[in-house]
């Protein structure tokens, strides 16, 4: 039978084995993509830098383009018909080479880190991440409120210094029962965050903001199927790429100006 013919049913997908996860990266993206939002479930490890995952990446990025390209012309007849847009703190940004490789580069690598790379459910990929954010966040917030530069220092050393415990303590291993057993929860809620923290773009507070937001919830969706199927390397390569396009959308509209 031709893998690439095949759809993939729920219970297909939830066949944890190298073989089956090979055959996944090989088949239709949508259909695996679209049972997965409907149910999603947490595979015992992500298949790796593989030939067929770095296709199956290309895809979701297609898929990705799609469902941007839909909401985006949902945004522009609303536009046309009269709505006011509300307005982006990035609207006056003047786009320099600083910002290109702090939205296509930087932005990506830590966005993953934070909201992503913890959907593992190993002991080492959730609390790393949490140990580094709560010491850095307590540095930055103590200097804020006056400490010295020693203190917000002290703070990510000794964050550090966790986290590569934890990774020595917790090297392997799958992921954790309480966390795959709420996993669909979980994976909503890190699309649901991601869409959230991109409020801070829009000034105001009107709820109508949630649905400038929804770009933001719907890759944030395809960025963690990637994560737990493919990898970390799989969701910043989409996000990189993702973000990449829309710069490039917005540099060719500076240009034409």
């Amino acid at each position: 039978m031709d893998i690439q013919a095949t759809s993939p049913d729920a219970d297909a997908l939830r066949d944890d084995t190298p073989q089956n996860r090979n055959a996944m990266a090989q088949a239709p993206q949508w259909p695996a993509f679209r049972r997965f939002v409907a149910e999603p479930f947490l595979p015992e490890q992500a298949s790796g830098i593989t030939r067929p995952a770095i296709n199956a990446t290309v895809r979701l990025f297609g898929i990705d383009i799609a469902f941007m390209a839909v909401l985006i012309g949902i945004a522009m007849l609303a536009m046309a018909a009269g709505f006011e847009a509300p307005v982006n703190v990035m609207d006056d940004m003047k786009i320099t080479a600083g910002i290109v490789f702090a939205i296509v580069v930087f932005a990506p690598v830590v966005e993953e880190l934070v909201f992503r790379s913890w959907l593992s459910g190993r002991r080492a990929h959730v609390f790393v991440p949490l140990v580094l954010g709560l010491a850095i966040g307590g540095g930055v917030g103590a200097n804020l409120l006056g400490a010295s530069l020693l203190i917000v220092i002290a703070s990510a050393i000794g964050g550090l210094s966790i986290a590569v415990w934890l990774l020595i303590q917790f090297p392997s291993g799958g992921p954790m029962p309480w966390f795959r057993a709420g996993f669909r929860w979980i994976y909503y809620a890190s699309a649901a965050l991601f869409a959230c923290v991109h409020l801070l773009n829009y000034e105001g507070s009107d709820p109508v903001l949630l649905l400038f937001v929804l770009p933001q919830f719907v890759a944030g969706l395809i960025f963690g199927f990637a994560r737990v199927q493919y990898g970390l390397w799989s969701s910043i390569a989409l996000h990189v790429v993702h973000n990449a396009l829309f710069i490039t959308i917005a540099l060719l509209g500076e240009g034409a100006a």
